[in-house]
């Protein structure tokens, strides 16, 4: 998801609702116990998370969000039985494309 406010934030995220807490993962990213982004992982096949990232636009550039999703692979790694992460992105969402790049994804 890229989006422009929390309005938005909040429309995205209400797509997700209907998870079952269990198989899924609702991450709030914190900066100096601020909240900048997000980020969804939906299971949507027994071994596949569909992933959405979301970073506040202030926050943007900073890397926030390679720090927090590469925090957030590690874990599922080391903790999970998942084995791929699923992404949809926009060919004009080059934020997105290029944390796609830096992640290896």
């Amino acid at each position: 998801m890229y989006v422009s406010n929390i309005t938005e934030t909040v429309e995205n995220v209400e797509g997700y609702v209907k998870g079952d807490w269990i198989n899924d993962f609702y991450l709030v990213i914190e900066v100096d116990g601020e909240m900048v982004g997000i980020i969804i992982a939906v299971r949507m096949q027994p071994l596949t998370l569909d992933v959405s990232e979301i970073v506040f636009k202030e926050y943007r550039g900073q890397g926030i969000m390679k720090d927090s999703m590469e925090a957030f692979i590690d874990w599922l790694k080391n903790n999970t039985k998942y084995e791929c992460l699923s992404f949809v992105i926009k060919k004009d969402n080059n934020a997105s494309l290029t944390l796609a790049k830096k992640l290896n994804l």
